[in-house]
């Protein structure tokens, strides 16, 4: 899904070492069984796979702010 829908990250905010928090915006919408799918596919391609989901919330259908946390 992810070669289809581009996606631009909004806001990337640090929490600290190992916390971060990011506002992405989608150009399309997902189905909610593909949202996590393609969530954890944007993190690994914009963090290079050093983090992993920990909570996503969703703002609009293309809207979410997701919480990572460094793969230890």
């Amino acid at each position: 899904m992810l070669d289809k829908n581009k996606h631009i990250i909004l806001k990337d905010h640090s929490l600290d070492a190992n916390h971060r928090i990011l506002t992405v915006r989608m150009k399309q919408a997902v189905s909610p069984g593909e949202l996590r799918t393609t969530l954890n596919e944007i993190i690994e391609e914009e963090l290079s796979g050093n983090y992993t989901i920990d909570k996503h919330t969703t703002y609009t259908d293309t809207m979410h702010r997701v919480s990572v946390v460094r793969k230890s």
